[in-house]
């Protein structure tokens, strides 16, 4: 009864009015859709058992008495199971804690690396910056999700938007340039728009620069249909899954193991693939909404002479054929027509394997050497084109 009630009052409005920020992002808004449908599910189940088994106690309490011996041997089986349980959860964090830590995948290793990352008063994984401008520096605003935010990637320096910082200063002289960056994991472009227009633009940027990637064309609604395929974990509910997936070792382990096991021999009833395809199908009603918040993303630089550069950063997948080649088509038409600068690092990445450039085969980030090499073209698209 109470899952059901909780399916009713939890939602995206009740969460955002309890909300400190008193605003939930995009992603979050899918996995509230998310709980909320399996805490619905959860609560007809519950509420069939308990009554199954009010209607059946006296046949189970009969059967229980005459199976002494049975029932006894389950709960003797229960408590070899739990002390088995117990037994693997101390031995992973014991003996294999920093080896899974390393795999990040949004496991033990995202949490312990997101307690020790520092963030400024505003919330960004970046220097405190003041709003008010050195009229001898040149600002550059770079914005984007976990990719520019540097998932995975433990020194702040290796993320490309402190690369492209050390290059500038090597290159122009030390406090020529001041890179802001104004990036977190999850962020579509709705929240990179309000974040340039709230917090951006009161930095007075020269140059702005959107780190784009193909899931950035998210929406509220985008996932419905594609929950099994954004589930870490297997475990129902989902909230509880995800507690699970990053505090336990064990239940990581396992579930990520098997994650990657049904993905790779195609056991997945939907793909990645067949995800990206849907959001920029011409049916996705939000695709045109989507395409106006690029546009307009764009043009709150435009319009005021910032010129703005949409770094497209493609999925890292192995093989001669790219499968997002639409996406990048897709990108490149809106940021021409908005009169913004494209810069597609696919041509240049995929020189290299996935193992070279991922942060783990669990987890698609860019790796300190992708974030390396990513800087480094950024730094050479701004000199080509006069920017510097």
């Amino acid at each position: 009864m109470v899952n059901l009630i909780a399916s009713v009052v939890i939602n995206v409005e009740f969460l955002e009015q309890y909300s400190s920020r008193k605003e939930i992002r995009e992603q979050s808004k899918m996995g509230v859709s998310i709980l909320r449908h399996q805490l619905y599910w959860l609560g007809i189940a519950f509420l069939v058992i308990a009554g199954a088994l009010i209607f059946f106690s006296r046949c189970i309490f009969s059967f229980c008495q005459k199976r002494i011996k049975l029932v006894q041997n389950i709960c003797f089986l229960f408590i070899i199971i739990v002390f088995l349980l117990i037994f693997g959860e101390v031995f992973l964090r014991l003996i294999f804690a920093e080896q899974l830590n390393q795999e990040y995948g949004y496991g033990p290793g995202y949490l312990t690396l997101a307690k020790k990352i520092p963030l400024n008063s505003l919330g960004f994984r970046d220097a405190e910056h003041t709003v008010l401008k050195d009229a001898s520096t040149k600002r550059i605003l770079i914005l984007g999700d976990s990719m520019t935010y540097g998932a995975g990637i433990k020194d702040f320096n290796q993320v490309y938007g402190r690369v492209l910082q050390t290059k500038l200063d090597l290159s122009r002289g030390s406090g020529k340039y001041e890179i802001i960056i104004l990036a977190k994991p999850g962020h579509s472009t709705y929240d990179e728009l309000i974040t340039l227009k709230n917090i951006g633009l009161n930095y007075e940027p020269d140059i702005i620069v959107l780190g784009y990637h193909l899931n950035d064309a998210e929406g509220y609604d985008s996932r419905i249909g594609f929950e099994k395929l954004y589930f870490r974990h297997y475990f129902i509910p989902y909230a509880a899954g995800g507690w699970l997936y990053q505090h336990s070792y064990l239940f990581y382990f396992i579930e990520s193991r098997l994650k990657n096991i049904f993905r790779t021999y195609g056991f997945e009833e939907k793909t990645y693939e067949d995800y990206v395809r849907q959001l920029y199908s011409p049916t996705n009603s939000f695709l045109e909404q989507h395409r106006r918040m690029l546009k307009l993303f764009i043009q709150f630089g435009t319009r005021q002479g910032i010129p703005v550069i949409v770094m497209d950063i493609p999925a890292l997948i192995d093989g001669e054929n790219y499968p997002f080649s639409f996406v990048t088509e897709y990108v490149s038409n809106v940021t021409s027509d908005a009169g913004g600068y494209y810069l597609d690092l696919l041509p240049s990445l995929y020189n290299y394997t996935q193992r070279e450039l991922r942060v783990s085969f669990l987890d698609g980030h860019l790796n300190e050497k992708a974030h390396a090499l990513v800087g480094e073209f950024l730094y050479n698209f701004l000199e080509e084109n006069g920017f510097l």
